[in-house]
């Protein structure tokens, strides 16, 4: 993790560009660090759970593992960085339309139908089940392509989801926008959706 993390260092300084922002390359999207240097030469670190501070390099990179490490990041698990200013977003590329799947969840859940939907992420494809009991709450079932990091694996309790390794099952409120919310929360990069 901490080669990762200098070579973002050095990217900033070689590209210019204005922050350098590391995170888990598959998800969650929740855990990141960013890197910014000052006009001095000074260096700023901020966490998702931190504002900016000043260290040294060898702090501000022990700072931001431990940050990592902190949401249940290994060691092996790919990181990405992202240069602010230089770096393209290919999200902005990408085809999902929240709208059209928040559209379709609530007629489902109107209809009391069940709905597939079929995830493009960069992990790969993420299927997720849902059913509606009652219009108050759906029983969702997530199969992913591989196991969930440690980082993944904490987040999903949060969304209400419980399992192991790469399928994930739990009875959520059924509102759209939650159940839009669970994929993308959890596997980053989320290309596209397939509505069945």
């Amino acid at each position: 993790m901490t080669d990762e993390l200098r070579h973002a260092l050095r990217r900033l300084r070689a590209e210019g560009g204005r922050r350098a922002v590391v995170g888990p390359a598959e998800g969650p999207g929740g855990p990141w660090v960013a890197f910014r240097e000052r006009p001095d030469g000074a260096l700023l670190l901020e966490t998702d759970a931190t504002g900016e501070r000043e260290l040294e390099e060898r702090d501000a990179i022990e700072a931001a593992a431990a940050a990592l490490a902190g949401w249940g990041l290994a060691d092996d698990d790919e990181l990405t960085c992202f240069l602010e200013g230089v770096d393209r977003d290919p999200v902005e590329d990408d085809p999902y339309d929240g709208v059209a799947l928040r559209g379709a969840l609530s007629r489902a859940r109107w209809r009391k139908r069940p709905l597939a939907l079929d995830y493009d992420t960069l992990a790969g494809r993420v299927q997720m089940a849902i059913a509606f009991p009652n219009r108050r709450w759906a029983d969702v079932d997530v199969t992913a392509p591989k196991p969930v990091n440690g980082a993944q694996a904490r987040r999903l309790p949060e969304l209400g989801l419980t399992g192991a390794g790469d399928h994930w099952t739990g009875r959520v409120r059924a509102a759209a926008y939650e159940l839009e919310a669970i994929v993308p929360s959890i596997w980053s990069r989320v290309r596209d959706v397939a509505i069945d």
